[in-house]
């Protein structure tokens, strides 16, 4: 009996202690037609993002996550102040081959033109080569461009703070 009266005037105080348990998950959530998506930051994960009226990227790692502010590289910044944020999709190989695309672009182009100065050609940097060696720049760069995506915060994307 005496167990039973202890445990009933302990399971509040237990069960508070759940549910005041403090707000560290920053959500982005991108409404689009059909449902919409949720994008999680937890602390100690990299957010690259840009703020009002500046032009400048900020990246880091997440210090600190509270109610209304975050804490990236010792700077506290309002969520109110954040602009866009910036996802980066892209995998190992993605990174690698958009990386390999563009040095063999601009290998190839100044191999061609290299050899044709050897060989004393009358042209030293042939149409060709530029068009082989533009099209490996252009499709490095494309690969780049198509992992990176861009979440302007407004009325279809919100950013605030979720509690596990």
């Amino acid at each position: 009996m005496l167990a039973r009266n202890i445990f009933i005037l302990l399971l509040p105080i237990l069960l508070s202690t759940f549910i005041c348990e403090g707000q560290n998950t920053l959500v982005l959530d991108n409404y689009k037609v059909f449902g919409f998506k949720r994008i999680r930051f937890c602390e100690g994960d990299i957010i690259t993002f840009r703020l009002h009226d500046f032009k400048k990227r900020y990246n880091g790692e997440i210090l600190l996550i509270t109610d209304s502010t975050i804490a990236v590289k010792g700077m506290e910044i309002p969520l109110k102040m954040i602009d866009v944020v910036y996802i980066e999709r892209g995998n190992f190989l993605t990174k690698s081959f958009s990386h390999v695309f563009i040095w063999c672009g601009l290998g190839f182009i100044l191999l061609d033109t290299g050899n044709n100065l050897i060989a004393n050609r009358p042209t030293v940097v042939e149409n060709r080569a530029v068009v082989a060696g533009g099209s490996l720049i252009v499709l490095g760069l494309t690969m780049k461009a198509i992992t990176h995506k861009k979440y302007k915060i407004g009325n279809r994307n919100t950013l605030k703070v979720f509690a596990n």
